[in-house]
């Protein structure tokens, strides 16, 4: 009566019209716990705050919603079946109720609704995918870290450990749910693992989820130092050059000796050259000798990603007579080399391997003499 005699005494002032009004969801619907719906409602010249509350079709209190809401604009986003201090069950007999702070103006919603259980979401899960094997890697090679998981927010960290002993972040900021990381094997942040037994890899979310290598790994000592080059400018100028035995006559032995050697311009050093396979791999040798002809034997070798330090001839020439050689190898045949034909997963994008040539006269009886140059391969 009271609130019947404010609004009777508003119209005889003429003070506007309030009213506050459930919209949605107003009966007959049916929601699904977890997923988010709009509450609306209308408010005229309404200037309290307003709560939402869920109600039983009966008009008992089961929670409350929301309070301290401004009327305008009138909606709030609800994850269905969401209350301060609880979740309700499911069940089809559930109302909205709205009302002012002081209660002078409410509503409900006209018909009940019901809400239905929704699919329990699987538990989070991360696992990692690569290194799992007891292998051997070579520091300075690249091989992909791979991850999967589920139900997974932020962000993950990949890290290398030896044994109990963490000894270094590889990789921070990576997907959380699934990822491929290309690491140059040995690489930390910052600096570099040593060579040795005993190594696994571990993914770790930032929510505290973590997985490992399956089984340890080894890292052998890497190929830049294997392939570093001597000291000076007088050791380098005489790389590979075997020595001359004179006779007793001081004439020299006629064997061949290399000169020069380069493969795509480049010339033997303590790096790793960028070939394309696309473009083919071009050596160029020259050699010595007071016999001739001059023979030539070029061959190409690769490192694979899961062998560490295994070589595998890819492509090797006969003896020919000529001082230059152009590799064309297909993306195929590189792989199959590595991995025997069809047996690997996917396609890395460069390989580490060394260009090698050999040279001997027609006559000499002594070992050829040889020299390499490290490549990364493009494919």
């Amino acid at each position: 009566m009271l609130v019947i005699g404010i609004a009777l005494l508003g119209l005889a002032l003429g003070l506007p019209a309030q009213n506050l009004v459930v919209v949605s969801p107003n009966g007959g619907e049916t929601l699904t716990l977890g997923q988010t719906v709009q509450l609306t409602w209308t408010a005229n010249n309404v200037n309290q705050k307003v709560k939402l509350q869920l109600i039983r079709g009966g008009g008992a209190l089961v929670g409350l919603i929301a309070g301290n809401l401004n009327a305008t604009p009138s909606s709030f986003t609800w994850t269905v079946g969401q209350y301060e201090g609880g979740t309700a069950a499911a069940d089809t007999n559930y109302k909205i109720r709205i009302h002012t702070a002081d209660s002078a103006l409410e509503d409900a919603s006209n018909g009940t609704f019901a809400i239905i259980g929704g699919a329990t979401p699987p538990p989070a899960s991360l696992r990692l995918t690569n290194p799992n094997a007891s292998k051997e890697m070579q520091l300075g090679a690249t091989c992909h870290i791979t991850w999967e998981g589920k139900g997974l927010d932020g962000s993950n960290r990949l890290e290398l450990w030896k044994g109990t002993a963490k000894v270094g972040d590889i990789a921070q900021g990576q997907p959380a749910n699934q990822g491929d990381f290309t690491w140059k094997i040995g690489d930390i942040l910052p600096g570099k693992a040593s060579a040795g037994s005993g190594y696994k890899v571990k993914v770790v979310n930032s929510a505290g989820l973590a997985d490992e290598s399956d089984q340890s790994f080894t890292l052998n000592p890497g190929m830049e130092s294997a392939l570093a080059g001597p000291e000076t400018p007088v050791q380098r100028s005489q790389l590979n050059f075997q020595q001359q035995t004179p006779m007793v006559n001081a004439q020299i032995v006629p064997y061949a000796v290399i000169t020069s050697f380069t493969v795509d311009g480049h010339p033997a050093s303590g790096v790793y050259h960028k070939c394309f396979r696309a473009q083919g791999v071009l050596c160029q040798a020259n050699a010595f000798s007071q016999t001739r002809p001059i023979l030539y034997r070029y061959a190409l070798h690769l490192i694979g990603l899961e062998n560490g330090s295994y070589a595998h001839v890819v492509h090797q020439t006969p003896w020919i007579e000529q001082n230059s050689y152009t590799f064309t190898i297909s993306q195929a045949a590189a792989m199959n080399a590595v991995y025997g034909d069809g047996n690997y997963s996917m396609v890395p994008i460069s390989l580490f391997g060394r260009v090698y040539v050999e040279v001997k006269n027609a006559t000499q009886s002594e070992s050829p003499q040889m020299t390499a140059i490290g490549i990364q391969l493009y494919l």
